[in-house]
């Protein structure tokens, strides 16, 4: 825990610990010894109903602590038929993070004169760029040198 504290402000411990929380004082009070280390790193119990249930006894063995119970949307049981467990389960309280907008960016078209753009484009030396052998060099430096020719007629705006 102390190693879980150093790395991290949020810690969650999930698992079958063996440590009855809800009668601490049995089995040589090691769910005493649970709820005080709870207590030192001021963890929450988030499974407070019985997880293993027997004829004789029911015991909450599988815990669910965290120090930020607020995180979390909600915590129970589910008796699955499969064991004499309950699955234990936490549903946290998370939000999707969007990534900031990097802004729109167009081609401003309010002074494009078609005429004079495919002047300058007819002038254009794109037979340079096939002195390259590989096909994706030939691509580059045709879309260069189209480029070139478009920011000048038609620049690219950032909107914000």
């Amino acid at each position: 825990m102390d190693q879980a504290t150093l790395l991290s402000d949020n810690i969650t411990c999930i698992g079958d610990l063996n440590c009855d929380i809800l009668h601490p004082l049995h089995n040589n009070k090691q769910g005493k010894c649970l709820l005080d280390i709870c207590d030192v790193y001021d963890l929450d119990p988030l499974i407070n109903k019985p997880t293993r249930i027997s004829e004789n006894k029911s015991t909450c063995l599988d815990v669910i602590l965290t120090n930020v119970p607020a995180f979390m949307r909600g915590s129970g049981t589910i008796e699955t038929g499969l064991s004499d467990h309950c699955l234990v389960y936490t549903v946290l309280h998370t939000k999707l993070l969007r990534p900031r907008s990097k802004g729109i960016f167009k081609r401003s078209l309010k002074f494009f004169d078609q005429t004079a753009f495919l002047d300058d484009l007819s002038r254009v030396p794109f037979c340079a760029a096939y002195v390259f052998e590989d096909p994706d060099d030939v691509y580059w430096c045709w879309e260069k040198l189209f480029n070139q020719v478009l920011d000048d007629h038609a620049p690219i705006r950032k909107i914000n």
